[in-house]
């Protein structure tokens, strides 16, 4: 055998090992592919099965016609209750004249009200009306509201504040929206309900507390601790809070009414900075005010981790159904979706609020003098704590993302946010099937409530706790809340006091 043979025979040997390679890592190619496409497949038909079977949770609606007398009288009387200024500022709540003078308003105006129900002054300046039931033994039914407002600056508004000016359309004035328009709305209900004959099974309160915007301490506090003493039980709490949203949900042209069934705890939070102080021609590297700073920033750079609570994640199957074929199937699939979901969340304020635990600073201070070094810096920080999260959580984060020890944390004030009622309880399905009766293309849905309500007080004595006023509001009403030009629609007030006319009596049976 010659040489050439021999050099050919290996050539031959590595040309088929190296195509054996080749098929295999085809072979291998074409597994990976067809589990890739077996896998897409099989996704593919779960996401359109479960697409399949979202539908709408609305309940079956009956429509009435809404018929209440008298419509100019009655808006009258809340024009004349928002001419009495009953304002809670920093220092407290409103001055004694003033609620007296709204006391004595209410007494006029609803003659039946005061006739039929015991009403009691609790610490001295809230109200408590009893509607005594036949069967005094079932659950009873508290109706909130407050007779406080927050201040408003009258040289920015179109109409003053507090003079009840009527345009022809709406109603303009400070508790037009938050909140005088729950209590008279409730009282002119009673009053046609009384009109009517109508006579409750179970006992109903009208609960209205007269320092709300400032916590509601020596008002519903004190209600909810008188109740408690005399071994009162509620089947639930209906108090102000969400509304009925029209033209705020993308994609979603119908009204859709959220109940907020869970509330936002708060925490104010003080970062306190020590320094030498001195005369600011010699400042240090680092100041006060500047390791203050830092933190600040730190802070509002590391957002607390974004996750659906219950009663959002309620909210979004609820709302979800009613969405176009696209979204619907992202909706119903939020074990893939839902980073998706999060990251648009996040992308606008108020959705993204309801994602998390949201940190707001608020307040600073420093020195007292331009030229003089702050011997402390201090800032306070706004926290709406997402149900989910607790004291120790918080403020674990808030270390971590601060991450210097030279920035001491205090604990100001701290009220736990409200764990979720049940959607699915009687009173939740009254509130549905009323909306619904008085407009049927109202979508109903459970959520989340971003700020504080006099409700929570009521939760040691009552099992559900539903936070609602049937207001329509756009998304140019969202910043009249607090805001300039607060006002209310005259056909919406008319509606509240119809849907309240109807809740009443359906929960009282």
């Amino acid at each position: 055998m010659d040489s050439a043979d021999t050099e050919k025979k290996p050539k031959r040997g590595a040309g088929a090992a190296k195509k054996k390679r080749k098929s295999l890592a085809r072979r291998l190619l074409r597994v990976v592919v067809l589990l890739w496409l077996a896998l897409l497949l099989v996704t593919g038909c779960i996401l359109m099965w479960r697409t399949s079977g979202f539908t709408s949770s609305q309940r079956p609606a009956t429509p009435v016609k809404v018929e209440i007398s008298g419509p100019a009288a009655r808006i009258e009387r809340l024009a004349q209750a928002i001419r009495i200024q009953t304002i809670s500022d920093g220092s407290g709540p409103p001055p004694a004249t003033n609620l007296f003078a709204l006391h004595e308003h209410l007494r006029v105006s609803f003659p039946r009200v005061h006739q039929s129900l015991v009403r009691e002054n609790i610490s001295e300046y809230s109200l408590l009306y009893t509607w005594k039931g036949k069967q005094p033994n079932l659950p009873a039914l508290i109706l909130a509201g407050h007779l406080d407002v927050v201040p408003a600056d009258p040289k920015r508004w179109s109409h003053d504040p507090f003079a009840g000016t009527v345009d022809g359309s709406h109603l303009y004035g400070r508790g037009t929206m938050d909140d005088k328009v729950t209590v008279m709305a409730l009282l002119e209900a009673v009053e046609l309900l009384l009109e009517e004959g109508v006579i409750p099974e179970r006992t109903i309160y009208l609960a209205f507390g007269h320092d709300e915007e400032v916590g509601g301490y020596e008002g519903a506090k004190i209600i909810a601790d008188i109740l408690e003493l005399r071994g009162v039980v509620a089947e639930a709490t209906i108090d102000e809070g969400m509304v009925i949203t029209e033209g705020i949900m993308d994609g979603i042209s119908d009204p859709v009414a959220l109940v907020g069934i869970a509330e936002k705890g708060f925490m104010n939070l003080e970062l306190l900075v020590t320094g030498a102080g001195g005369h600011s021609s010699m400042p240090p590297r680092k100041t006060a005010v500047g390791i203050l700073s830092r933190a600040i920033l730190r802070l509002q750079n590391n957002p607390m981790p974004g996750t659906f609570a219950s009663s959002v994640r309620q909210m979004l199957e609820a709302v979800g159904p009613e969405f176009g074929y696209g979204r619907r199937l992202v909706m119903a699939n939020l074990w893939l979706f839902g980073g998706m979901v999060k990251s648009s969340f996040s992308e606008k304020l108020a959705t993204d609020a309801l994602l998390r635990t949201t940190i707001a600073p608020t307040m600073l201070e420093g020195s007292s003098k331009e030229n003089v070094l702050a011997q402390e810096a201090r800032a306070v920080v706004n926290l709406r704590i997402k149900p989910g999260d607790a004291e120790e959580s918080v403020l674990a984060h808030m270390r971590t993302a601060i991450d210097d020890p030279r920035v001491v944390l205090r604990v100001m004030e701290m009220v736990p946010p409200q764990t979720s009622s049940s959607s699915k309880s009687r009173v939740f399905h009254i509130i549905e099937d009323t909306l619904r009766s008085i407009d049927p293309s109202i979508i109903v849905a459970p959520g989340l409530m971003l700020a504080l309500t006099d409700s929570r007080h009521y939760s040691k004595i009552s099992t559900d706790i539903y936070r609602f006023t049937a207001m329509r509001l756009g998304p140019e009403d969202l910043q009249r809340l607090h805001g300039v030009d607060e006002r209310i629609s005259l056909s919406n007030y008319i509606e509240i006091i119809a849907f309240n006319r109807r809740l009443i009596r359906a929960a009282a049976q």
